[in-house]
C-alpha cells in the first residue's frame, strides 16, 4: 500500500490508497492474518492483504468463490501448525472472513463455537461450507455467503477437518479424524448420504478428477474415493507421512506433500499401481500446493520457512524462492 498526504491550510490529512490486483495472481494465507499476493507474470509479492481480526487469529486455508471476485479463509484461533492435537486440551472457538479478491476489503465475518480447518464456497458460490474441530460438536456449518447467515448444521465425526468438494459440485466431503470415515454429504438435501469406510484417523480430504484423495498421517497412506460411487477404490501405502496431495491432471501424476523431509513426492499409476516417479526438494514444512498449467509453474508453500517455491511443471525443478508473511498455510490462484 502507498501513503499519500492531502494538505490543506489547517491539518494534514492522510489517505491510504489500496492497490489493486488487477493481474493474475497467487493467494497465499498466513498465520500472521496477512494475505500474500504474488504477481504470477513477475513472480514476486506485490502487495499484501491485512485480515482483521477482532480476537480471531491463526487464518487458516483460503478458498475463492466461483466467479473469482471474492476469497474465504478460515480464524481457528489456534496455531495448528502446532497441530491439531493441542484441540484436545484447550478450548478454542473459530470463525470466517470473506474478502474481496481485488484490493482485500473485508466483506463479511462472523464466529464459530470451535476451532475450523477451512472454509469453503460451494461451486454454485451461494453457499459457504466449513467443518468443526470438536469432539463434543463435530458439526459442518453452512453458511449463507452473502451475509454468513447460518443455514444449517449437519452433524458429522469427531474432530472433523477439511472440507471439500467432488468435482461436479453434488457431493461435500469432511474426514472425521478420530474414526475411519469420511463423511460424504448431498449438498442439494444437506443430508449425510454415506459414511465410507477408509484407514484410521483420515487427516483430510483433497478434490481431484472425480476422485477424493484421503490423507492418512498415522497410516502413512492415501486412500482414494470414488466420487460417484462414495466408495474408497485405491489405496497407496507411502514411506512418509502425507500432506496435502494435489492430482494433476495434464501429467496426470499425484503429487504430495512430505512435510517432514522437505520435499514434493510425485506419482504415476502404472496399471493398477501408483508409483513413485521422482521428488523435489522445496524448503521447510512443504504445505501445501496450486499448479498454473497456464504459466507452467506449480507453487509450493513452505509453512515453516515463510517462504513459496516456485517449480518448473515440465522439468519439475525449483526455479526461485518467494518469501511470504509468517507460517503461510494455503494457496489459490486466480488467472
Amino acid at each position: 500500500m502507498s501513503l499519500s498526504g492531502i494538505l490543506s491550510c489547517e491539518k494534514e490529512e492522510v489517505v491510504i490508497e489500496k492497490k489493486k490486483v488487477d493481474y493474475p495472481a497467487a493467494y497465499v494465507v498466513n498465520s500472521d492474518n496477512t494475505i500474500s499476493v504474488i504477481n504470477l507474470l513477475t513472480q514476486s509479492v506485490d502487495t499484501t492483504f491485512l485480515i482483521p481480526s477482532s480476537g480471531q487469529a491463526f487464518a487458516h486455508h483460503i478458498y475463492k468463490s466461483s466467479n473469482n471476485r471474492k476469497l474465504v479463509i478460515a480464524l481457528p484461533s489456534t496455531d495448528l501448525s502446532n497441530g491439531h492435537d493441542q484441540l484436545h486440551s484447550i478450548s478454542s472457538t473459530g470463525g470466517i472472513a470473506v474478502l474481496d479478491a481485488t484490493n482485500g476489503n473485508l466483506l463479511q465475518r462472523t464466529s464459530t463455537t470451535s476451532a475450523n480447518h477451512n472454509a469453503i464456497f460451494s461451486p454454485d458460490g451461494k453457499e459457504i461450507w466449513s467443518a468443526l474441530m470438536s469432539h463434543d460438536e463435530p458439526k459442518v456449518l453452512i453458511f449463507n455467503a452473502d451475509d454468513l447467515s447460518l443455514i444449517k448444521e449437519i452433524q458429522v465425526g469427531t474432530d472433523a477437518s477439511e472440507v471439500t468438494f467432488s468435482s461436479d459440485g453434488k457431493i461435500a466431503f469432511v474426514a472425521a479424524q478420530e474414526s475411519s470415515f469420511v463423511y460424504a454429504i448431498d449438498a442439494k438435501t444437506k443430508e449425510v448420504a454415506k459414511q465410507i469406510k477408509v484407514d484410521f484417523f483420515p487427516t483430510n480430504v483433497w478434490p481431484g478428477n472425480n476422485r477424493v484423495f484421503v490423507e492418512n498421517k498415522n497410516r502413512r497412506s492415501i486412500n482414494i474415493i470414488n466420487s460417484q460411487s462414495l466408495a474408497t477404490v485405491e489405496a497407496i501405502d507411502l514411506d512418509f507421512e502425507p500432506g496435502f496431495t494435489l492430482f494433476h491432471e495434464k501429467s496426470e501424476s499425484l503429487w504430495i506433500c512430505d512435510a517432514k523431509n522437505n520435499q514434493v513426492r510425485f506419482f504415476s499409476k502404472n496399471g493398477s499401481a501408483w508409483n513413485e516417479m521422482e521428488k523435489v526438494t522445496t524448503n521447510t514444512d512443504a504445505h501445501a500446493i496450486a499448479i498454473s498449467d497456464k504459466y507452467a509453474i506449480a507453487l509450493i508453500v513452505n509453512q515453516r520457512a515463510n517462504t513459496v517455491s516456485v517449480i518448473d511443471l515440465v522439468t519439475r525443478k525449483k526455479l526461485k524462492e518467494i518469501v511470504v508473511g509468517l507460517k503461510p498455510n494455503g494457496i489459490v490462484l486466480i488467472e
